[in-house]
C-alpha cells in the first residue's frame, strides 16, 4: 500500500478571520463502532501550513457532546496559517476513532 493510500484527509472547513470565533464540529455517525461517545474527547491543535508557536490556545473552552457529535470553539488564529484540529473520542463499545478538520486562516479584507 502506497503511502498516500493509508491517508484519511481531514475535513476542511472554509477560512477564518483572525477576528473570528467559530465552532467546528465533528461527526462519528458514519464511522464504524460509533454507538456512543464516552467520556470528554481530547481535541488538539497544530500549525501544519505556516507557524504558530501558540496554536493549541486556538481552541477556546471545553468541547461540547451532543449524540454522535462533538462541537469545539476555536477563535483568534494568525492569518495564513492552516491548522489541524484533531478530536480524539472513546465510544461506549471500547473503540476510539479520530476526526479531524483543516482550518485556514485570513484576514478579511487584507490586500494581496
Amino acid at each position: 500500500m502506497a503511502a498516500s493510500d493509508a491517508l484519511r484527509p481531514a475535513d476542511t472547513v472554509s477560512p477564518i478571520d483572525v477576528d473570528e470565533r467559530v465552532p467546528l464540529l465533528f461527526d462519528y455517525e458514519g464511522m464504524d463502532g460509533a454507538d456512543a461517545i464516552s467520556g470528554t474527547p481530547v481535541l488538539t491543535c497544530e500549525a501544519v501550513d505556516g507557524t504558530d508557536a501558540d496554536a493549541a490556545t486556538r481552541l477556546d473552552g471545553a468541547p461540547q457532546v451532543s449524540g454522535l457529535q462533538v462541537a469545539q470553539w476555536a477563535h483568534n488564529p494568525l492569518p495564513g496559517v492552516t491548522y489541524l484540529v484533531r478530536c480524539k473520542a472513546t465510544m461506549a463499545s471500547g473503540a476510539r476513532l479520530t476526526r479531524a478538520i483543516e482550518m485556514p486562516a485570513l484576514r478579511v479584507g487584507g490586500g494581496g
